[in-house]
């Protein structure tokens, strides 16, 4: 459990099925302790807090009825019933004193924001001066945590202003599950490949169905109630493409949004035999079957036939249980306690920003009603990335004609040519060229695929080595950030049509620079840390 203040993100999202999950998750709370009290139905919660013995009490009796009235808000329903929900998310991942806190700045400054007679960056300034330094810090967080939880919530207004505040973040605030574990989760299911046909046939078409989901989610961000809601139906070939129509869940102005991807061969091949082997437990509306899965318990679900968000929860949480064994569950704990099926939508956008989408693709692919809420991640994304987690978008190998197709622009993957090179030896002021003629296809021989080293030289020239990594990584970060800063100029215009050409032909500019910088400095650490060349020889 986190001691810090809440994260920027957060790793649920309201739906349609979250009343049965809060109910749930209230239940084993109340089952945990003789002392916690903790109904849906009531506005005093009471849980016991291990950390300093001590009993928490949540009040929502505070919750005035006419919160929702609030200026900053795009709601007009149940607030109180919203927090509730946005409280129980969160007690497993932060401490209760610092989600008690949270609540508390929160309905102050919604009670505060009831005086709003106007919705401006003057105004909404003037009212957050109203709050000490340390309160600021705690409102900004726990209101982009609430807006992420219930997407379109807030005003335009409010999310950019929250979203454009700089302070310091808590360093130890983890945001989403580490790079290392998100790594080590491909890899299992790579890896279950190889021994699945020994496992029992239910566990075999888990196997597909986390497949799917993973393969799909980690590049079209999609809310875990879509991807529950798919149906096979929606697969079409057109013109030797295979396109994936999504349903989202927000409609705009009450009319279906759907979304249309492509998916590559493979996939789909993945689907097609998921759809074969599920369907001899029995008939599914939905693509996934809720009748398939490994059991999950005697309660019988009212709709069989449909797959929800409640199951995807549960295939999830049952997969990690099969494929880590009892020392990796301990060891990842942490990890896996963030790791929802939310948490790949985040990953998704973060991968779209590093690719040079703009916003109003990005809200298309996602299907936000506004291009705003990416304004979250474009402001904080520096607490969202690593190299890592660009290498874990690279892991993925989809071939040449894998990409997503929006309205506006097919955007291709990059791709690396051959891979076969001539053996023969120049000599270089490190290392030699195995290039015949010498024909430098870049400035540096660091950065060049017919650059070697033997494994002497490393030790010899360990120092100059280590300093082009680090120009390296500096110039990744730079070219990064360009990338930010052109993502939130486009945001400045209404509409894609709007959108200034050159700019946003930077922005894919950029996004290539940043991919082939990448490659380079990919390429560098494996000669750096695994190929290197003993005594001249492989």
């Amino acid at each position: 459990m986190n001691d810090g203040a809440l994260s920027i993100l957060n790793h649920e999202e309201f739906d349609e099925y979250t009343l049965e999950v809060t109910e749930k998750t209230l239940k084993k709370w109340e089952n945990a302790s003789k002392y916690n009290r903790c109904n849906i139905n009531e506005d005093i919660w009471e849980i016991f807090c291990e950390e300093n013995n001590l009993i928490i009490t949540f009040n929502f009796s505070k919750v005035s009825t006419n919160y929702s009235t609030s200026l900053i808000f795009n709601y007009d329903g149940n607030l109180k019933l919203l927090l509730k929900c946005w409280v129980a998310s969160n007690l497993s991942l932060y401490s209760l004193r610092n989600i008690d806190r949270s609540l508390y700045v929160l309905c102050d400054y919604i009670e505060k924001s009831l005086y709003l007679n106007k919705l401006n960056t003057e105004s909404l300034s003037l009212l957050f001066k109203k709050f000490s330094d340390n309160k600021q810090k705690t409102i900004a967080i726990s209101i982009i945590n609430f807006g992420f939880y219930v997407e379109d919530l807030l005003k335009v207004e409010v999310i950019n202003y929250f979203s454009k505040l700089s302070f310091k973040y808590n360093d130890n605030v983890r945001l989403l599950p580490s790079t290392k574990f998100l790594l080590i989760f491909h890899n299992k299911i790579k890896e279950f490949e190889g021994i699945m046909k020994k496992k029992p046939v239910r566990v075999q078409i888990l196997h597909y169905l986390i497949k799917i989901w993973w393969e799909l989610s980690m590049f079209v961000p999609i809310l875990p109630i879509e991807a529950a809601k798919l149906k096979y139906k929606d697969i079409t070939k057109e013109n030797n493409k295979i396109y994936l129509k999504i349903k989202r869940n927000k409609a705009y102005n009450k009319r279906v949004n759907i979304t249309k991807v492509v998916i590559p061969e493979n996939l789909y091949k993945t689907i097609r035999k998921y759809y074969r082997e599920s369907r001899e437990y029995g008939s599914s509306i939905t693509l996934f079957s809720r009748k398939s899965l490994p059991i999950i318990g005697k309660r019988n679900q009212r709709l069989p036939e449909y797959f929800n968000r409640g199951n995807l929860d549960y295939a999830l949480k049952k997969y990690i249980s099969i494929v880590f064994n009892s020392q990796e569950l301990e060891n990842y704990k942490e990890d896996i306690k963030l790791f929802t099926p939310i948490v790949t939508r985040h990953l998704a956008i973060i991968n779209l920003v590093r690719q040079g989408y703009n916003s109003h693709e990005i809200a298309e692919l996602s299907g936000h009603t506004s291009i705003f809420t990416q304004n979250h991640y474009s402001s904080h994304i520096e607490n969202l990335i690593d190299l890592d987690l660009i290498n874990i978008f690279n892991a993925f190998k989809y071939d040449s004609d894998y990409n997503v197709h929006t309205l506006f622009r097919t955007f291709k993957k990059r791709i690396v040519a051959d891979n076969e090179l001539n053996e023969k030896k120049h000599d270089v002021l490190i290392g030699f060229c195995t290039e015949d003629e010498m024909k430098c296809p870049v400035k540096s021989c660091f950065d060049c695929d017919f650059w070697k080293i033997t494994k002497n030289d490393v030790l010899v020239y360990k120092e100059v080595l280590t300093e082009h990594r680090n120009k390296k990584m500096d110039e990744i970060k730079l070219v990064f950030f360009e990338i930010i800063s052109l993502f939130n100029m486009i945001q400045n215009f209404k509409t894609m049509v709007e959108v200034e050409k050159p700019l946003d032909n930077d922005l894919k500019i950029k996004a290539k620079k940043l991919e082939s910088l990448m490659l380079q400095y990919k390429n560098f650490e494996q000669f750096f840390c695994l190929e290197v060349i003993e005594n001249g020889e492989k």
